[in-house]
């Protein structure tokens, strides 16, 4: 399993690397669009909402304590609201997708 750093640093990569992990025959419970577009707000929706608000939210808090290293959690709404970008989105669904294999 990728530390949430390893999938901020993969750049362009993120694309190719996130369809690996949340390909059908790997996860019981996503589809993914192919390809898929890490820069694309309805991709990342689609992929939110295939999951509970909640677990989403805990995977968002990896991202977000990764990229902004000694924040608070009483960032997160500012952060999820005005900072995430759909990549973040893309990674957090990947991040609870590895962690349920």
């Amino acid at each position: 399993m990728k530390p949430v750093d390893e999938w901020i640093a993969l750049g362009d990569e993120l694309g190719p690397e996130a369809a690996k992990v949340l390909t059908p025959e790997k996860c019981r419970w996503l589809t993914t669009p192919d390809p898929i577009d890490v820069n694309d707000w309805n991709v990342a929706h689609r992929f939110k909402g295939q999951i509970t608000d909640k677990v989403f939210d805990l995977a968002l808090v990896r991202v977000m304590k990764a990229q902004l290293k000694g924040v608070g959690l009483g960032y997160y709404t500012q952060y999820a609201i005005h900072h995430a970008r759909p990549r973040h989105y893309i990674i957090a669904v990947c991040l609870e997708n590895e962690n349920e294999k």
